[in-house]
Formats: C-alpha cells, structure tokens, sequence
C-alpha cells in the first residue's frame, strides 16, 4: 500500500505541476518523501523481527524447552544478533533450524544473507531512529548549479553535533538521501520475508509446512 501510494505521487493529476505549479511538485515530492521512509521504518523493523524470532528459537533449541515466548518477550539486541551471525555460521545455522554439520551450504548461505541484512541495518539504521523516533528528518528540496538549475529533492538527516560560535550555532555536514532508494529498501523487505517464510517452516512444520 505504501509503495502504492509512492507510485501514485508520479501520475496522480491532484500533484501535477502543471495544474498546481511549484506547489503541486512539492506536494507530490513530499508524499514521495514520506512513503519512503515510512517503507524504510517498516524494514528495519522486520529486521529486528527476524532476529528476535530467530534468536528465541535458537535460544529454545540449545535448553531443550519451548519457552519461546519468554524469549521474544525478552530479546532486546538485533545487532548484536547479526553481529553472531556473521561471525559464527554455527551461531546462523541453528537460529534457522539448520544442522551445521549436516546442512553446511544452507548454513552458508543463510549466514551471507543475515550479512547482507547487517550491512543494510548499518546503512539506514539511524535513518530509521532519526525518522521513528528522533524527529531528526526532514523533507528538503537543494538546486544545483548550472542551467537549466536543477531541483532535487530528498530527506534529510538533522545531524546529532552542533557547534556553537559567537551567539550561533552551525550544523554539521549531513547527506540527503533521494526517494529513488525506496527500492533497495523494498528489495531488502522481500528478501526478508522470503527468509522468514523459508526459516519458519524448518523452526516450525507443523504450523508453517515444509519448505519446497
């Protein structure tokens, strides 16, 4: 629905610049904005979904109970759950229901995914904070030099430091990440999902079935 909503920014007639001027290309630029990072939040967020899951079954399997749901209740760091994972492929095998003896490719393979998942936490996770919960971002518009001047548009991250000279105060260097990055994001949640779909059914056959 989200990436609905950013798609329909480019052909809906309501933000066309040539009914609305500047102010229907803002409009639109701005709906692009949001749905971006609201994408981007929902991501994260499944990031740190899968590594609770996976770490409570894994957490489950090692004491030989079924205290699941005191596991997720308790799970408190997705980082330092991908950062075992890619360190250690016995550590990624068995919070995905793998044998790391017996199934050494899938071990393998589902340790290079959980990297490539932290690699993209380390990308856009203060992103994430800033935008959920730091009210640290804002939608911005830059020109560039040159003619035609052109307009870009894209959100940016109000950094942490500030520095404070003679009664004013300068902010630091920070970037403006463009909506056009929406589909790493969106590449990212599917592959996720796909993982989750494949892990749950090895965690879990009776609920979720047998992976094909």
């Amino acid at each position: 629905m989200l990436k609905d909503a950013f798609d329909k920014a480019e052909t809906d007639a309501t933000f066309k610049p040539s009914e609305l001027g500047a102010l229907g290309d803002e409009r639109r630029q701005r709906l692009k904005i949001h749905a971006s990072m609201q994408i981007l939040s929902l991501t994260v967020e499944l990031t740190e979904d899968l590594a609770a899951v996976c770490s409570a079954y894994a957490k489950s399997r090692k004491n030989s109970n079924k205290r699941i749901p005191e596991y997720l209740r308790d799970f408190e760091n997705a980082d330092a759950f991908y950062k075992n994972a890619i360190n250690d492929v016995r550590f990624a095998a068995e919070a995905c229901g793998y044998d790391p003896i017996a199934n050494v490719q899938d071990a393998i393979k589902v340790q290079s995914i959980f990297q490539r998942i932290n690699e993209f936490r380390l990308k856009y996770k203060d992103w994430y904070n800033s935008y959920k919960h730091g009210q640290r971002t804002i939608p911005m518009a830059i020109s560039s030099s040159g003619d035609p001047q052109k307009i870009h548009w894209g959100v940016y991250k109000i950094p942490r430091p500030f520095i404070e000279q003679s009664n004013q105060v300068f902010i630091q260097h920070s970037v403006l990440v463009s909506t056009e990055e929406v589909e790493e994001y969106i590449t990212m949640a599917r592959g996720i999902i796909q993982l989750w779909i494949d892990v749950r059914s090895i965690q879990f056959p009776k609920v979720f079935g047998h992976p094909p």
